[in-house]
Order: structure tokens, then sequence, then C-alpha cells
């Protein structure tokens, strides 16, 4: 028989004495209301605690509730593997059509390993008396959000016009993240991409190894889109790859919003680590790896065939996170991809609109929102009609709802503007549903000893040979093996 927890303290927040950081994380991302545990100050109902760090919580007063933790954090080995290894990535592949298409994304998928997580604590708090609410993942009364974004690499012309032209009437679902190196040699391009949302993809298209050289990338590019008219106000790192380093870089130059899939992807967003950041992760299929695991850069026939099996799978993982409650945040390139295909973006577009209760958003404004949510304070009571919410702090400028999560579904409640909010004992919940086409199916190879090497040396060719940091020395390894790979081949029987 479930307990019934002491009716004077609220059921929430959630008290921490001492959890590991990554979980106190994944709390803050799902919503669930915690504050620290202060002793002596009866403030919540159940105090979450480790008892692998720390002893059994003291000064607890009478009718507080003990919730140890450590089991669900043994029964999950990635809590430690997301702590100490941000950034680590895996090439994993998608189903799309008949192919298989490999990208490179975290090795952790954080969404599976959240919604297991929040599953036994909940587990755990309701046999304890306790029930599991969160705020809303979005305003009331949407039921998801859903954005396009544009990794814009490189500048084609007939490209570039093909994608305007395909997403006039929904721009403001989409957010534009672009190269500057690559187009502020066309003015009047960067014009036309004023008035709508525009992020930083870096000077020139490639992730650092080091803070140094990353701050530098991300800083001049930003300030060449200044300077042709643009305000910035995001970064997506080239290739979709992150690690620490560019954390700490993006942090420092008060970034507010970035989304890199090596971090995370096809979840809720998060704030990072690593300052007040807030990555926005998205689906990382896009037509370029399904154009390559079709072998179709140069056939017709084949270019359209992936085309095709790209809006379907676009538009069932917009279906299936739709039903789910997920973010239907997706991607692509203009140049040579989405622009010579648009009709993946009409038909894609064209479908998330006929969704109900989406959100059609800006990262940049989706990303203002996350910040109000983490923001919104409130305790939940029991009362002898069921529950009764206080708020004490809602999202500003947003209508700010609650949601009600068991095994059997989950139900949504729109805060009162009195600050008191009445939820019956027995809402009707709706089903949780799967988001399958979102899935990978299986892990790419790993490409072998010669591949690590060029990764742990940052090899690339993007930078020019005479800026290439040389403060440590894998910078100094690399510019010396492009020196001499560079150098003409020697000249049989010439003289030494």
């Amino acid at each position: 028989m479930t307990k019934q927890a002491p009716h004077g303290f609220p059921l929430l927040p959630l008290l921490d004495a001492g959890i590991p950081a990554v979980l106190l994380k994944l709390l803050q991302q799902e919503g669930v209301p915690t504050e620290p545990l202060t002793v002596g100050e009866a403030r919540g109902t159940f105090v979450l605690f480790d008892s692998r760090r720390n002893r059994f919580p003291s000064g607890l007063t009478t009718g507080q509730i003990a919730i140890d933790v450590a089991a669900v954090c043994a029964s999950e080995p990635a809590l430690v593997w997301l702590e100490k290894h941000p950034g680590r990535s895996i090439r994993k592949l998608w189903q799309v059509g008949p192919w298989q298409a490999g990208e490179e994304v975290a090795v952790v998928d954080r969404r599976q390993l959240r919604e297991r997580v929040v599953s036994e604590l909940r587990a755990a708090i309701e046999a304890a008396g306790g029930v599991w609410m969160r705020t809303a993942a979005y305003p009331a009364p949407y039921q998801t959000a859903a954005n396009f974004r544009f990794d814009h690499d490189a500048y084609v012309a007939s490209d570039f016009d093909a994608v305007l032209e395909a997403i006039a009437g929904y721009e403001a679902m989409t957010s534009h993240f672009v190269c500057a190196s690559t187009h502020e040699a066309y003015p009047e391009t960067l014009a036309r991409l004023r008035g709508l949302d525009v992020g930083s993809h870096g000077f020139r298209h490639h992730t650092y190894r080091t803070r140094r050289e990353n701050v530098t990338n991300i800083a001049f590019g930003i300030a060449r889109l200044v300077h042709h008219g643009l305000n910035p106000g995001g970064f997506a790192a080239p290739l979709g790859r992150y690690n620490v380093d560019l954390a700490a870089a993006v942090a420092e130059l008060g970034i507010s919003h970035t989304s890199e899939f090596a971090a995370a992807y096809d979840d809720l967003p998060f704030f990072a680590a690593v300052g007040d950041v807030v990555q926005l992760p998205i689906h990382p299929v896009c037509l370029g790896i399904v154009l390559e695991a079709a072998v179709a850069a140069d056939d017709s026939e084949l270019g359209r065939r992936a085309a095709e099996a790209t809006a379907e799978h676009f538009i069932a993982v917009a279906s299936e996170k739709h039903a789910a409650g997920l973010p239907i945040f997706l991607y692509g390139h203009p140049d040579g991809r989405l622009g010579r295909h648009p009709e993946i973006l009409r038909r894609t577009l064209a479908a998330i609109d006929s969704l109900p209760q989406v959100w059609k958003v800006t990262l940049s404004e989706f990303q203002r929102w996350w910040r109000a949510r983490a923001a919104a304070k409130w305790q939940l009571y029991r009362t002898t009609a069921g529950y009764e919410i206080r708020s004490v702090v809602t999202s500003p400028g947003y209508a700010t709802a609650i949601e009600w999560t068991t095994t059997a579904g989950k139900a949504k409640f729109a805060l009162s503007e009195s600050g008191r909010t009445t939820i019956p004992i027995r809402p009707e919940f709706a089903p949780h549903m799967g988001v399958d086409r979102a899935l990978p199916v299986g892990e790419c190879p790993s490409r072998g000893v010669r591949s690590s090497l060029k990764r742990y040396l940052d090899w690339e060719f993007e930078t020019p040979l005479d800026e290439i940091d040389t403060h440590e020395w894998r910078g100094w390894m690399k510019r010396t093996l492009r020196q001499i790979r560079r150098r003409p081949p020697r000249t049989t029987g010439a003289a030494r």
C-alpha cells in the first residue's frame, strides 16, 4: 500500500542533500523543482541523498522522508560517463528509406538515460507517498515546439535562393547559422537574412581542440556577421562537434545558446556544465548524410530517391515527436543539398504546420523560454480534494503549465494567475508515446588508427597555414605536417 506523506510539508520541491551534479542536472532538465537542503528549514517532504558519498542526512524534521539515490546511480553507469567524458562521440546509424545514414553524435543517448533515471526516481517517490510533477517543457497550450535549423556552410547562389523561397511563410520557425568566411564576400546575400533568426557557424568551418582557437574562430565569425548588419544570437559548431574547450570558449564569449549533436541529440534542452549556456539538441539526420549513404552526389535519380526518403523520415520523426511531446528540431544545409531538393522543406514544414498545438519558434526564442522555465518556482501540496500548486515565481512572459507524470501517462495543467492551482486527485492521463524513427539502429565500425590520429592532431585544411595556433604541441605538429604535405615531391636524380 502506498504511504501517505505528511500534509504539512510540500511534496515538491525535492530537497538536494548532496546528490551527484549530473543527476541534479537531469532533474533540472526534466523540470522537477529542486532546492538545496537547509537543515532546520522544513521546505519539503522528500530529501534526496547518495549513501555512497554522504551519510544519512542529519537534522531532518519529523515527517521528512529521505530517498537514497545510490541504487539509481549504480544502475546507470552512463551517469558517470556523462559526467567524466562530456563531448565523447561515436558514429551511429539511422534507417532512412533503404539506406543507413551515419552521423557522429554523443556516445550517451541523454534522452533515454534521463527517461530511465526519472522512471526509477519517480517510482521511489510514489512509493513514499509523493507524486511526480514538473514544469512543462513548453508554454501553455503547446504540446511541442518546432524549428528547422539551417547550417550555411558554403554559399551557392541558386541553392540559397531556393531555400529562402521554400521557407516563405515559415520563417518564424527557422534559424540560420552562418559560416562567415564563406559568406562575407556576398553582402547582398547576408542582407537577405536580416530579420531572421541568425547565429554563428564560426568564421572558419572547423571546431577546434583548444579554447584559445575556438574563441578566436567564434568571436571573429560573430564580428564579421555584425559588420554586415546581422545580430547573431547563438552558435552551432561545425560538423556538430563538441568538447570541453569549445564549451569553455562559448561560455567565455557570453553566447546564449548552442547546438551540437556530439553533446546531445533528440532530447530536451539543458544548461551546459560550463557557464550560462543553453544546449539545444536537434535530430542529427540531414539530407547530406543520406546522400552519402546513397552514393548520390552525382546521380540525379539516386539523389531524388534520397531526397524523398529524407522528407518521409523528417515527417515521420516530426509526427512521433509531436505525440511524445519532444521538440521537433530538424536541420540541414542549403548548399548542394536542400537547395537542390527544396521539396523536402516544403513537405516537411507543411506537415509540421498541420499538427495541432505546435509552437513554431526560432531557437533564440526557445532558449529565452527555457531560461524563463528554469526561473519558475512553485510548491506542491496535498489537499483533501487532491493537490494544490502554489506559484512563487512563474515564467515571465509565458503561460506556464505543469505536467503530472505516472506510469500510465501524463496530464497537463496551466498555472492559475491567482498563484494557486487546484489539481484533481484522478485526472485523465494521456498515454506515453515512443519515438522509434528518431532512434539510431546501430553504430558504425571504428575508423581505425589513422582516423583517430587525425582527430587527435585536429587535422584539417580550413585554417590557413600561417594562422595555425602553435601555442601547444599539437598545433605545432599540425602546421609542420601541413608544410611537409604542401611541398612539391623531390625530382629523381636532383642534386643533394
